[in-house]
């Protein structure tokens, strides 16, 4: 019997990669070998002398292509915590065609390896004591996290005493450098100081107060 029309070749073997039990070369008879990950043969029930028509071996490109931007990815993930936006932004800089780094960047946060909700609280959390809220908002958007993200992650993982401490260093080291506020004047640019940083006014208040109290009479 002719073989169908629609068949292009047939997978003639299948090699360890050296290095990467989870990935596999596969080998064809008329094509180059690709690589695929060991998950990828046994969803598509692949064995040697598995006919490939041309639909199939689309799949098989566009699999072997997310798995060559997957190692990409993975070499620029190793060290800091990075978001799905800074990822996708390395992605687009090594010219990883949009699709496959929307496939990537699925299966990145599916298995957990991307999660913008917990780099977010994370970020809050190591760096609240050091930044205003307005502050841990701008530098988050800068990294791509979306704002209503964001906002979550404040309201859950910003305390109000790691808020009312760090204002009050601020307050402390604006009085340090500028001198007591002695009029209103004064205290109400020590207040909007604290305000650009993105301090609620109650928390202003209450750091400005604890600030005051801690200075001797001469300062």
């Amino acid at each position: 019997m002719a073989a169908s029309p629609d068949v292009l070749d047939t997978i003639v073997g299948r090699e360890a990669v050296p290095g990467d039990p989870n990935v596999v070369r596969v080998l064809f008879h008329h094509r180059d070998a690709l690589l695929l990950r060991v998950v990828d043969w046994v969803d598509l029930q692949l064995k040697i002398g598995s006919t490939v028509t041309g639909e199939l071996h689309a799949e098989l490109v566009r699999r072997a292509t997310m798995l060559g931007a997957l190692q990409i990815a993975r070499t620029y993930l190793t060290g800091r915590v990075k978001t799905s936006a800074q990822v996708k932004a390395f992605l687009e800089r090594k010219e990883v065609e949009d699709d496959v780094i929307g496939d990537v960047i699925h299966h990145l946060e599916r298995i957990g390896v991307l999660d913008d909700r917990a780099y977010a609280a994370l970020f809050i959390e190591q760096s609240g004591e050091r930044s205003g809220r307005r502050q841990l908002m701008v530098k988050l958007l800068r990294r791509g996290v979306p704002r209503d993200v964001v906002q979550d992650a404040l309201a859950n993982h910003l305390s109000r005493d790691v808020e009312v401490t760090a204002a009050i260093g601020w307050a402390q080291k604006y009085i340090r450098r500028h001198g007591r506020p002695t009029d209103a004047r004064a205290r109400l640019k020590l207040m909007q100081h604290l305000a650009r940083k993105g301090c609620p006014s109650e928390v202003v208040r209450r750091a400005i107060d604890v600030a005051l109290q801690g200075l001797s009479d001469d300062e």
